[in-house]
């Protein structure tokens, strides 16, 4: 999907790869944010308020993560959907024939 909307737009290899690197840190946290839970779920057997302290700041990680890659992708793909939205929204412009322009202009 990401790669269909690189072809679609004219976004450039480094703002592509901004937008991997962002998608890639939220993957990532997803990853240890699950590697912390089950750590904690292991080792603990009752309700502990540190555990779930740390669950909490493993997800508040991922959160932090999803919306970076948010402002990334706003940053990366906004001016291209102002830039068609702006295009589309313009009316054209009449044009007048040749012939009309010169009798016109005979007058």
């Amino acid at each position: 999907m990401l790669i269909a909307a690189r072809l679609a737009s004219a976004s450039t290899k480094l703002e592509l790869i901004a937008l991997l690197l962002a998608i890639a840190f939220v993957l990532i946290a997803e990853m240890i944010n699950s590697a912390i839970e089950a750590a904690i779920d292991v080792a603990t057997t009752s309700f502990d308020p540190m555990a779930k302290l740390a669950k909490d700041i493993a997800a508040g990680a991922v959160l932090i993560a999803t919306v970076n890659a948010v402002a990334v992708g706003y940053l990366v793909f906004s001016g291209e959907v102002a830039d068609r939205s702006s295009t589309a929204a313009r009316p054209a412009r009449a044009t007048r024939p040749a012939a009309a322009d010169a009798r016109s202009r005979s007058c």
